[in-house]
């Protein structure tokens, strides 16, 4: 039994059935030549059985506290079930990209079953031109995007044939799950070991505020609050989910990199900037002053293991700026200027309000926050997100296919309809954007702003 951190448990207590806290990742697959169908499946069931010690939350449930009264726990899922987590979709002729999409949409638009392990894995096949897909669903409270790689470690190789000798299955047997008693006699001596754990976050939260007043880092920076300008994304979101996969040429983006002195990063956020900006422009709507992102930012140096360890920062994402070079040099400055304020091993206010109200009170005042719509009124999240998750320099394969593309899938929540998520693989970066399509009617129309500021980004720099 593990019990969940504070910002783990901050995604299960502000989700609601519209808006689950789930993240994914799709990956296309060159299957021309190689066996489909229900075999395959069956063959990644029995892969995937060896490797479940390398991401040992796979074969865990959540479990509340009664009340609330302490962050949930981990618990071995006794009934556990791999064929019920590893499905087979099957595309209707042709197969299109579309068709994959609406796929995508159905299973992000349904959320996971808590009563078990907090993952789905999808084996499309039907895809044009002899191609397969994977899609693994995950909770956020189990994994952040870089811990999410456990998941993918246990599902691709760095080879078509890989030593078989190389996972070997270990035994497992479930733990019993705890009774309701052991679950509140555990909750109160967890507290009662940590009886300074609220003071020091208080202290810690006082401590960072005063010394807003010295520095260059603001209250909201401390708080994870950001005050966005209203958009057209801040409204709250039906259950429905709409994905956009694309991919730019990895070595023009870099080229734009070195060319204008800034991060990969500041690039795609240059672009998306611009896309807005055309977004906006065309639905009337006030481009000044700039929206805001969330930037998620790791805080992880190795061997956290699962769970979140992340912070955020914000940026003005440019839609008050024509100039595509000049968007680009402000945001380069404020990334630059953000992460080296963000500091600390501590994630802010707004992912762990439990810090310094302790866990039952800011369960509640978490769930408060959502039912009163506070999020989304305020626009304390920003106006969306923009995540790099991170940079797989190699070339994967899944069940001796190649990966041809890699396409992390981020969460939107009340508030915020409107996540870039990206991700450098091989010779492309891969961008999924996910929407509400009852707030973003018209999203097709977005990915060809964001398309359109890029080619102007990269013509302004390269010439």
């Amino acid at each position: 039994m593990e019990r969940l951190s504070g910002q783990d448990a901050t995604f299960l207590y502000t989700e609601t059935r519209r808006t689950p806290f789930e993240i994914g990742t799709c990956l296309i697959l060159d299957t021309r030549g190689h066996e489909t169908g229900e075999a395959s499946r069956v063959r990644l069931r029995d892969q995937l059985a060896t490797r479940l010690h390398l991401a040992p939350r796979m074969r865990q449930r959540v479990l509340r506290v009664p009340l609330d009264l302490h962050h949930p726990v981990w618990v071995d899922d006794d009934h556990f079930d791999l064929d019920y987590h590893v499905r087979r979709g099957l595309l209707p002729s042709p197969g299109t990209p579309d068709q994959l999409r609406g796929f995508v949409n159905e299973v992000l638009s349904r959320p996971l079953d808590h009563g078990r392990p907090l993952w789905e894995l999808y084996l499309i096949d039907g895809l044009e031109e002899g191609r397969s897909a994977l899609l693994i669903k995950t909770h956020h409270a189990a994994f952040d995007g870089l811990a999410g790689f456990q998941v993918l470690t246990a599902l691709v190789d760095l080879e078509p044939t890989p030593d078989p000798g190389l996972h070997r299955p270990q035994p497992w047997s479930a733990e019993r799950a705890p009774s309701t008693m052991s679950l509140l006699l555990g909750a109160g001596v967890d507290l009662a070991r940590e009886p300074l754990a609220v003071p020091r976050g208080v202290g810690r939260l006082v401590r960072d505020l005063l010394a807003t007043t010295t520095t260059t880092r603001t209250p909201a920076e401390v708080l994870g609050a950001s005050m966005a300008p209203p958009s057209p994304f801040n409204d709250r979101l039906s259950n429905r989910r709409s994905v956009h996969f694309f991919e730019v040429s990895l070595s023009e983006v870099l080229a734009v990199k070195q060319a204008a002195g800034v991060k990969l990063n500041d690039v795609a956020l240059a672009m998306v900037g611009g896309g807005l900006r055309r977004y906006l422009d065309r639905h009337d709507h006030p481009t000044t002053p700039s929206l805001v992102t969330y930037l998620p930012v790791t805080l992880r140096s190795g061997g956290e293991g699962a769970g979140n360890h992340t912070t955020v920062v914000s940026a003005h994402i440019g839609t008050d700026v024509a100039d595509p070079l000049e968007r680009l040099a402000s945001l380069a400055a404020q990334t630059r200027s953000a992460k080296e304020r963000a500091g600390g091993s501590e994630p802010p206010l707004i992912l762990d309000i439990s810090a310094v109200t302790g866990p039952a009170v800011g369960a509640f005042l978490e769930r408060l926050a959502v039912a009163v719509r506070t999020t989304e009124i305020l626009r304390l999240a920003g106006n969306l997100v923009v995540s790099n998750v991170a940079s797989v320099p190699f070339p994967l394969f899944a069940l001796g296919a190649s990966v041809e593309s890699v396409y992390p899938i981020g969460p939107i929540s009340d508030g915020v309809a409107l996540n870039f998520t990206l991700l450098s693989y091989e010779g492309s970066l891969c961008f999924s954007m996910l929407t509400d399509p009852t707030v973003v009617t018209d999203h097709e129309r977005l990915l060809e702003d964001c398309l359109e500021s890029w080619a102007e980004l990269r013509s302004a720099v390269l010439g």
